[in-house]
């Protein structure tokens, strides 16, 4: 049953959030375990964390995003009431942020985003009673994020040469799931995702005729080939063409920089993980056409600047959106680690996979690390821990809704089809219920993934506004 996007972005915020002066009943935490919008005011973890200034920037996007669409006023202050708090919060810890994940892209996008509304509508944030957060402030605060060069970035040179020896490599093995498949030999998402925002931000404040911008778009142009031939492994299916990204990171025998790992989810595809490339790759699409539409240096808000579908980084992104549509479709659910081969796969003895996952382990570890595959055993959370890969499939195969709820991030590439039909039948054939809306997925599912699978729902429904899309299915 089709939705109003809109309709059900004011739900969420009015149920779920608010404000953000306290916690609202209806978002609880503890065993129940669902979307916890209020945590990032929590002081345990401290914001300065990589999970909390992500979700922080994930709000901020969705808040600013559902503010020209709120049906009344009221509810139009309060939302800025709760950007106001979250700035008053994060904004100082978003610009100092050195990691490499993905708090250094969607944090700075979220504070972004709230400077380009109050730019807009020519205020400043002082709803919330707190000190009060100036235009003038947030856009210094940008100018700080941008004065690193991120291209300098060991990963971000990296990603752009693709070399053979150090960045990827094609797997050899007896393994048909896995044989002549591609991987990267670091994690991509949380870099691509970093370097799309400060191309974005960097167009969007200080415009597109120096060479900076001709840099970064010369980047992503490069990116985007290597993601389809050194990357990511490649079909067509019906006409589509999919484009299949496992994980990335440091994989045992492969001598890259930072040493031998025991990481167990590198050669294998996520439905987070990629999402999250997408909306990195829309990014800097959104940068192109912000240029293109002489919007650069003047801060226009992120639906006036809806990137090109013909753009190099928008085609990319839809072959991924591709697999996801024929995988998910399949299943009938997307698994936060899936089959490199275009197999989608359970976790069950029945199917065979658990074995070829045991196998697939051992080729990935060192030798000295000691194997013990138990179904179902939970609690182990380092990736020395032998039981971590079979575990986090296992509950993938028993939390359906929350992980393929991770596809919802796909909306900002502008392809809905994936949202329309596969995600709402796959929710609604594993929930049993004929609701699968996105309130419903935020709010009344259970699950270990839960925090996260809520999280993503408000990046599709970000997204899906800052595109233009009323209705969805």
């Amino acid at each position: 049953m089709a939705f109003t996007v809109k309709t059900e972005a004011e739900k969420i915020f009015t149920n779920l959030m608010g404000t953000g002066a306290s916690r609202l009943p209806t978002d609880p935490v503890g065993a129940d375990n669902r979307a916890n919008f209020h945590g990032i005011f929590e002081n345990n973890p401290a914001p300065t964390s990589e999970l909390q200034i992500q979700r922080a920037g994930s709000q901020l996007l969705f808040l600013t995003a559902l503010y020209p669409n709120a049906s009344t006023s009221t509810v139009r202050t309060n939302i800025l009431a709760r950007i106001h708090r979250i700035l008053n919060r994060y904004a100082s810890n978003i610009v100092n942020y050195k990691g490499d994940g993905l708090a250094g892209g969607l944090g700075p996008m979220g504070l972004y985003s709230a400077y380009a509304l109050a730019n807009d509508g020519g205020f400043d944030y002082d709803r919330a009673g707190t000190t009060v957060v100036t235009r003038t402030q947030l856009l210094a605060y940008l100018n700080t994020y941008l004065k690193p060069n991120l291209l300098e970035n060991a990963l971000a040179i990296r990603l752009k040469e693709g070399k053979l020896d150090k960045d990827y490599r094609t797997v050899v093995s007896n393994h048909t799931h896995f044989n002549d498949t591609n991987h990267a030999c670091f994690a991509l998402n949380g870099m691509i995702v970093q370097l799309g925002a400060k191309f974005f931000i960097h167009t969007a404040i200080k415009g597109a005729g120096n060479t900076i911008y001709t840099d970064f778009n010369a980047f992503f142009n490069t990116l985007a080939i290597n993601l389809r031939t050194k990357f990511g492994n490649t079909r067509l299916n019906n006409g589509l063409t999919e484009l299949c990204l496992p994980i990335g990171g440091g994989i045992y025998k492969d001598s890259i920089a930072y040493g031998s790992y025991a990481q167990v989810r590198g050669y294998f595809p996520a439905a987070g993980y990629n999402s999250l490339i997408v909306m990195g790759l829309n990014f800097a699409a959104r940068a192109y056409r912000c240029a293109e539409l002489r919007l650069s240096a003047t801060a226009p808000q992120l639906r006036k600047v809806v990137a090109l579908p013909t753009h190099v980084c928008s085609s990319v992104a839809t072959e991924l959106a591709n697999y996801y549509k024929t995988y998910t479709a399949y299943s009938n659910q997307a698994f936060e680690l899936g089959g490199p081969n275009f197999v989608a796969l359970g976790a069950s003895e029945d199917n065979g996979w658990l074995k070829v996952a045991k196998d697939w382990y051992d080729y990935q570890k060192p030798p000295q690390v000691a194997s013990n595959y138990l179904e179902g055993v939970f609690g182990k959370d380092t990736p020395t821990s032998s039981g971590l890969f079979l575990n986090l499939a296992y509950q993938d195969a028993y939390d359906p809704i929350s992980v393929t709820s991770y596809l919802y991030s796909m909306t900002w590439n502008g392809d809905h089809t994936l949202v329309n039909t596969t995600i709402g039948n796959a929710i609604k054939a594993k929930s049993g219920t004929s609701l699968a809306a996105p309130y419903y997925v935020a709010s009344s599912h259970v699950g270990f993934k839960a925090n996260a699978g809520a999280s993503r729902v408000l990046q599709g429904l970000a997204g899906a506004m800052n595109n233009g899309v009323t209705t969805l299915n």
